[in-house]
Protein backbone atom coordinates (compact mmCIF):
# COMPACT_ATOMS: atom_id res chain seq x y z
CA UNK A 1 0.00 0.00 0.00
CA UNK A 2 3.02 2.38 0.90
CA UNK A 3 4.51 1.68 -2.85
CA UNK A 4 1.40 2.66 -4.59
CA UNK A 5 0.77 5.94 -2.39
CA UNK A 6 4.78 6.79 -3.22
CA UNK A 7 3.97 5.96 -6.65
CA UNK A 8 0.75 8.22 -6.82
CA UNK A 9 2.61 11.15 -5.11
CA UNK A 10 5.58 10.84 -7.42
CA UNK A 11 3.38 10.75 -10.90
CA UNK A 12 1.24 13.62 -9.60
CA UNK A 13 4.45 15.70 -8.60
CA UNK A 14 5.92 14.88 -11.96
CA UNK A 15 2.05 16.10 -13.37
CA UNK A 16 2.53 19.05 -11.88
CA UNK A 17 5.88 19.86 -13.01
CA UNK A 18 5.24 19.47 -16.82
CA UNK A 19 1.87 22.17 -15.94
CA UNK A 20 4.46 24.36 -14.27
CA UNK A 21 6.82 24.23 -16.81
CA UNK A 22 4.35 24.07 -20.18
CA UNK A 23 1.90 26.71 -18.89
CA UNK A 24 2.18 28.14 -15.87
CA UNK A 25 5.50 29.46 -15.53
CA UNK A 26 6.50 28.80 -19.62
CA UNK A 27 8.90 31.71 -19.63
CA UNK A 28 11.01 29.92 -16.98
CA UNK A 29 12.32 27.41 -19.28
CA UNK A 30 12.22 29.06 -22.86
CA UNK A 31 15.48 29.75 -24.94
CA UNK A 32 16.51 32.94 -24.59
CA UNK A 33 15.54 34.35 -28.96
CA UNK A 34 18.77 35.56 -29.40
CA UNK A 35 20.29 32.05 -28.75
CA UNK A 36 18.41 31.02 -31.72
CA UNK A 37 20.86 29.93 -34.26
CA UNK A 38 21.97 27.33 -36.61
CA UNK A 39 24.12 26.06 -34.13
CA UNK A 40 21.07 26.13 -31.68
CA UNK A 41 19.43 24.07 -34.19
CA UNK A 42 22.00 21.37 -34.34
CA UNK A 43 22.08 21.29 -30.69
CA UNK A 44 18.62 20.61 -30.49
CA UNK A 45 18.83 17.91 -33.34
CA UNK A 46 18.11 19.55 -36.96
CA UNK A 47 15.16 21.28 -38.88
CA UNK A 48 11.80 21.65 -36.68
CA UNK A 49 10.43 20.11 -39.87
CA UNK A 50 10.89 16.58 -39.22
CA UNK A 51 7.18 15.44 -38.86
CA UNK A 52 6.04 12.91 -35.76
CA UNK A 53 5.90 9.84 -37.52
CA UNK A 54 9.69 10.04 -38.27
CA UNK A 55 10.69 10.75 -34.99
CA UNK A 56 8.42 7.53 -33.72
CA UNK A 57 9.71 5.49 -36.18
CA UNK A 58 13.49 6.03 -35.09
CA UNK A 59 12.32 6.44 -31.62
CA UNK A 60 10.94 2.73 -32.19
CA UNK A 61 13.83 1.21 -34.69
CA UNK A 62 16.81 2.44 -31.72
CA UNK A 63 14.44 0.96 -28.65
CA UNK A 64 14.12 -2.54 -30.28
CA UNK A 65 18.09 -3.16 -30.37
CA UNK A 66 18.33 -2.17 -26.54
CA UNK A 67 15.15 -4.31 -25.57
CA UNK A 68 16.12 -7.24 -27.41
CA UNK A 69 19.94 -7.52 -26.24
CA UNK A 70 18.83 -6.42 -22.20
CA UNK A 71 18.08 -9.71 -20.99
CA UNK A 72 21.17 -10.78 -22.77
CA UNK A 73 23.45 -8.14 -21.21
CA UNK A 74 21.47 -8.31 -17.97
CA UNK A 75 22.52 -12.10 -17.18
CA UNK A 76 26.47 -10.94 -18.35
CA UNK A 77 26.22 -8.40 -15.98
CA UNK A 78 25.25 -9.81 -13.60
CA UNK A 79 27.96 -13.18 -13.42
CA UNK A 80 30.46 -10.10 -13.23
CA UNK A 81 29.22 -8.62 -10.41
CA UNK A 82 28.96 -11.76 -9.09
CA UNK A 83 32.07 -13.22 -10.39
CA UNK A 84 34.07 -10.10 -9.00
CA UNK A 85 32.28 -10.16 -5.23
CA UNK A 86 30.54 -6.69 -5.67
CA UNK A 87 27.66 -5.85 -4.39
CA UNK A 88 24.39 -6.42 -5.98
CA UNK A 89 22.35 -3.21 -6.42
CA UNK A 90 25.54 -2.11 -8.20
CA UNK A 91 23.47 -3.46 -11.76
CA UNK A 92 21.12 -1.15 -10.09
CA UNK A 93 23.92 2.01 -10.04
CA UNK A 94 25.11 0.95 -13.59
CA UNK A 95 21.84 0.76 -15.58
CA UNK A 96 21.19 4.28 -13.80
CA UNK A 97 24.55 5.79 -15.33
CA UNK A 98 23.65 4.24 -18.95
CA UNK A 99 20.22 5.61 -18.88
CA UNK A 100 20.79 9.08 -17.20
CA UNK A 101 24.43 9.75 -19.17
CA UNK A 102 22.89 10.87 -22.75
CA UNK A 103 20.96 13.50 -21.41
CA UNK A 104 24.10 14.33 -19.32
CA UNK A 105 26.34 14.64 -22.03
CA UNK A 106 23.48 16.41 -23.75
CA UNK A 107 23.08 18.68 -20.85
CA UNK A 108 27.58 19.48 -20.82
CA UNK A 109 27.56 19.91 -24.96
CA UNK A 110 24.76 22.54 -24.54
CA UNK A 111 26.66 24.33 -21.57
CA UNK A 112 29.90 24.26 -23.45
CA UNK A 113 28.20 26.28 -26.35
CA UNK A 114 26.62 28.76 -23.45
CA UNK A 115 23.39 27.16 -24.13
CA UNK A 116 23.00 27.13 -20.24
CA UNK A 117 18.84 27.59 -20.10
CA UNK A 118 18.93 23.93 -22.09
CA UNK A 119 21.43 22.71 -20.03
CA UNK A 120 19.42 23.72 -16.96
CA UNK A 121 16.26 21.88 -18.95
CA UNK A 122 18.14 18.71 -19.75
CA UNK A 123 18.78 18.08 -16.21
CA UNK A 124 16.28 19.15 -14.42
CA UNK A 125 13.80 17.42 -16.83
CA UNK A 126 15.58 14.02 -16.64
CA UNK A 127 16.40 13.86 -13.27
CA UNK A 128 12.22 14.40 -12.45
CA UNK A 129 11.31 11.98 -15.31
CA UNK A 130 13.46 9.39 -13.84
CA UNK A 131 11.94 9.81 -9.91
CA UNK A 132 8.72 10.71 -11.57
CA UNK A 133 8.01 7.73 -13.56
CA UNK A 134 10.83 5.31 -13.39
CA UNK A 135 10.31 5.05 -9.66
CA UNK A 136 6.53 4.38 -9.94
CA UNK A 137 7.04 2.19 -12.72
CA UNK A 138 9.31 0.19 -11.04
CA UNK A 139 7.21 0.16 -7.90
CA UNK A 140 4.28 -1.09 -9.35
CA UNK A 141 5.74 -3.67 -11.89
CA UNK A 142 7.18 -5.05 -8.39
CA UNK A 143 3.82 -4.74 -6.51
CA UNK A 144 2.24 -7.11 -10.11
CA UNK A 145 5.22 -9.24 -10.30
CA UNK A 146 5.93 -9.82 -6.52
CA UNK A 147 9.95 -8.54 -6.63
Amino acid sequence: MKAVLFASITVLFYIVFVIIQTARHRAFFAEPSHSHSHESDALHGGSRGSSLAFHVALLLLTLIPIVLLSKSLAIIVDFGIEDLGFPAPLGGVMIAILVLSPEGLTAFHAALVNHLQRAVNVCLGSALATIGLTIPAVLIIGLITGY
